[in-house]
């Protein structure tokens, strides 16, 4: 078996704090996580989520009925999807907020017309979701449009995945404005399947290739979910979500396609 060397932490790692939909489509509760993200978690940055239901769903996902119903918000789960949906201008509004707490603003994308939606806003970075990240379309629209650092989560993904991916971007000139990151999808992952050791097997494997490698925690609270935990590159991204008290996730599970999103 290869033993993975643990490399020296040089600098402390960027913290994402990921707010996603937890805000229940209402700005206010969004903006009470903006300012308590970056006043009393100190995080370096908070990120959201932008989709375009009617694109990135079918009919048939769109009219579905949501898959936990007590955590719906409308009587399908395209409804659902669409109460808890921010317009770009009510995005540029929470970008402005950031700005006012001195934190970055940052969001993932789910598909290409909301990409180029959130590339207007000029954020210093989007993020392409596990899901999408074999959408070489939105994909290239991103390495195309956007100046901005792309991050690339690698939950449910494969290495020969990973390396297609990787390579993507190294053909498009945008590896060194990529960061990778170690991720088990799944809502919650208990702590014995982070699988932390992703985070050094990816540096090994493409540190010399891409600007960063970092860690999407999907985990249960433990005593490192803030801060993120020491084994997380220096200058990287770790990123946990944030979920504030009596307010249930409004993200329905996404199942592990492999056991250590490897």
């Amino acid at each position: 078996m290869t033993r993975l060397s643990i490399p020296e932490v040089t600098a402390p790692p960027k913290v994402v704090a990921e707010i996603g939909c937890n805000h229940k489509g209402d700005m206010a509760i969004a903006e009470e996580m903006i300012m308590m993200a970056a006043t009393f978690c100190k995080v370096d940055a908070v990120k959201f989520q932008k989709r375009n239901n009617r694109e990135l769903l079918s009919p048939e996902a769109f009219d579905a009925p949501h898959p936990n119903p007590m955590h719906a918000y409308g009587p399908t789960y395209g409804a659902h999807r669409e109460f808890l949906e921010f317009s770009t201008d009510q995005h540029r509004r929470l970008k402005e907020i950031c700005d006012r707490f001195g934190v970055e603003y940052s969001t993932s994308v789910w598909d290409v017309t909301s990409a180029r939606e959130m590339i207007s806003l000029k954020p210093k970075f989007l993020k392409v979701p596990s899901a999408l990240n074999l959408n070489f379309e939105m994909l290239s629209v991103l390495t195309d449009e956007y100046a901005g650092e792309i991050h690339c989560s690698f939950g449910m993904t494969t290495r020969e995945e990973e390396e297609r991916i990787v390579a993507f971007f190294e053909r498009k000139g945008r590896a060194k404005d990529v960061v990778l990151y170690a991720c088990t999808s799944g809502y919650p992952v208990e702590c014995e399947e982070v699988c932390l050791y992703e985070i050094v097997r990816l540096q090994e494997a493409y540190g010399t290739r891409v600007k960063s490698i970092g860690f999407s925690g999907h985990h249960h609270a433990s005593p490192w979910t803030s801060p993120p935990p020491p084994s997380a590159r220096p200058g990287s991204n770790a990123t946990s979500p944030s979920t504030a008290p009596g307010r249930a996730p409004t993200t329905p599970p996404r199942w592990n396609r492999t056991a250590c999103a490897a």
